[in-house]
């Protein structure tokens, strides 16, 4: 079985959503697939590297159209994952017409929230392009059960044609820094740490954990530790910071990639997740791979590992957030336990083995479908 996995970018040297197509293919290699890649970013025997032209949309150049329609062609299958770009618009066009039936992973696209941003761009490329791709993909790969309910354009699909399959967790190195807050902040010593890992953006919802932290009393309040790459969101952040007074207890870590990276989760006093959507966070699933403590709004689609005692999850809401973290950082037994909790959950839950499983089923009921060509 060859599958190419369709995407506008990856950079399997970092972490984060533009590795997991990356590992995705592995994984489907180790399972006996002939997995893979077309994307910007990729190298690698049997991948294609596109180029886009100098344009808004990722609208792959001449070159970069021919070889995905070569490798289309050569494919048993294709996983196109995204939407709202030129690259995954096209790889589904060349797939209709080519008559190689395609499964489509929007990745947290087709969410509400998603939708609402450039919400008339987004009407408009609908119905001029992305109707098409939906309504004639031959299956559909959602990563967690709240992305397929919350996928309203999908429609009614039979249920042979869904899978539900998670980001798979990542390999943690064997050895991790020690002391790892110490040695990069020690003015932390000694404090609890509330951490958010990941980039400053408006998605996040960051100005929300400090409006959170605010309500928690000043004996019990831990430092709010930022981590990550500003991507439009560190003004809003500072406002919110100002407003609260807020100044002593918020900490601006930078950047940070690596070992240290699953090191600050795993030594963090609990990670906090407050998102305004994100159908399956890459960081959520690192934390739990090294039994953090996690605490997540409900749009962050971890019920699955809430079922599981393996993270919590309380309404976007300042109160309920402040709520569940003092308790949680008050409580020694109650944060040992899901920690405990987190880390089995992705030893049996969350491998790359567990998680492409229900998507090979997936590709082999479509093959089955597909008409022989004559």
């Amino acid at each position: 079985m060859r599958v190419l996995h369709v995407a506008p970018s990856v950079d399997p040297s970092r972490g984060g959503p533009a590795r997991s197509v990356p590992a995705l293919a592995a994984a489907l290699r180790a399972a006996g697939v002939d997995a893979r890649i077309a994307a910007a970013g990729i190298a690698g025997d049997g991948n294609v590297t596109l180029t886009h032209w100098a344009l808004r949309g990722e609208i792959p150049d001449a070159r970069s159209r021919a070889a995905l329609a070569d490798a289309i062609g050569q494919a048993d299958l294709v996983e196109i994952h995204s939407m709202w770009n030129g690259t995954t618009s096209m790889a589904a066009a060349i797939c209709r017409r080519k008559h190689v039936p395609y499964v489509l992973t929007p990745r947290g696209m087709l969410d509400p929230s998603c939708l609402s941003r450039h919400r008339r761009l987004k009407q408009l490329y609908w119905w001029m392009i992305d109707r098409a791709t939906v309504k004639r993909a031959s299956g559909f790969h959602f990563l967690t059960e709240e992305e397929r309910e919350r996928a309203g354009m999908v429609g009614s699909v039979p249920d042979g044609m869904v899978t539900i399959a998670p980001n798979g967790a990542p390999d943690v190195p064997v050895s991790l820094p020690d002391h790892i807050l110490r040695d990069r902040f020690p003015d932390l010593d000694g404090r609890k740490v509330l951490l958010h890992l990941g980039r400053l953006h408006p998605i996040k919802g960051v100005d929300l954990q400090v409006r959170a932290l605010a309500r928690i009393p000043e004996p019990e309040r831990p430092v709010l530790l930022l981590v990550g790459p500003d991507h439009g969101s560190a003004d809003a952040i500072r406002t919110a910071i100002r407003e609260e007074r807020l100044e002593p207890w918020v900490r601006w870590g930078g950047e940070i990639y690596g070992a240290e990276r699953f090191a600050l989760l795993a030594e963090a006093d609990a990670v906090i997740l407050t998102s305004l959507y994100d159908c399956n966070p890459v960081v959520a699933t690192e934390a739990m791979a090294v039994g953090a403590a996690v605490v997540a709004t409900e749009q962050c689609a971890l019920g699955t590992a809430q079922r599981h005692g393996a993270a919590v999850v309380v309404p976007r809401q300042p109160a309920a957030v402040a709520r569940e973290v003092r308790d949680l950082l008050g409580n020694r037994r109650r944060t040992n336990a899901l920690r405990a909790a987190a880390r089995q959950f992705a030893q049996t839950q969350l491998t790359w083995r567990c998680a492409v499983a229900p998507l090979l089923t997936l590709y082999q009921r479509l093959l089955n479908l597909k008409p022989a060509v004559v």
